[in-house]
């Protein structure tokens, strides 16, 4: 299981250190993302395949403002996101 969330030092998942996330992304768009915001993922029961050698495929140049944008829109992962973290992260391509 991957877990998602936005990611802050003030957040309560990452302040109690229930658990420390597996990896944290900084600038999404630079995986293909409208956004440039901070995004947590926490692995269980597997581990993310942190040295691939895959090579970002970054077609997005729509990065957008986040606070122009609200609710459902904002949170929702652009597909080439998606696809980048699943071929880098877990299939190790």
């Amino acid at each position: 299981m991957i877990f998602e969330n936005p990611y802050h030092k003030n957040y309560l998942l990452t302040r109690n250190e229930i658990k420390k996330p597996s990896l944290i992304i900084e600038d999404r768009t630079k995986y293909g993302d409208y956004y440039v915001k901070p995004t947590a993922f926490w692995f269980y029961n597997l581990e993310p395949t942190l040295f691939s050698q895959y090579i970002i495929k970054n077609d997005n140049k729509l990065k957008k403002q986040i606070n122009l944008q609200n609710g459902i829109k904002r949170s929702l992962m652009h597909i080439d996101f998606a696809k980048n973290f699943i071929n880098k992260y877990i299939l190790g391509l």
